[in-house]
């Protein structure tokens, strides 16, 4: 994660790292904060994911309404 921006999507592979320095290695969210040059909010908030994987990759955000001349 040495190119990450702020707002970008944190990639799996840097997710299931971050779960396995917390867990095993006993790491604490304060020093990956700053070892992933990331808030300490994001680290929890990845600690706190059920899967690591996105279900649903492609959906960025809410559902867009159709338009009328989409809906005709």
């Amino acid at each position: 994660m040495l190119n990450h921006l702020p707002g970008d999507e944190i990639y799996t592979e840097d997710k299931q790292a971050i779960r396995q320095l917390y867990k095993q290695a006993h790491f604490m969210p304060v020093y990956l904060s700053a070892l992933y040059n990331v808030g300490e909010l994001i680290i929890n908030r990845v600690l706190r994911y059920d899967q690591t994987i996105r279900e649903r990759p492609t959906r960025t955000g809410r559902p867009h309404l159709l338009n009328d001349a989409q809906v005709n």
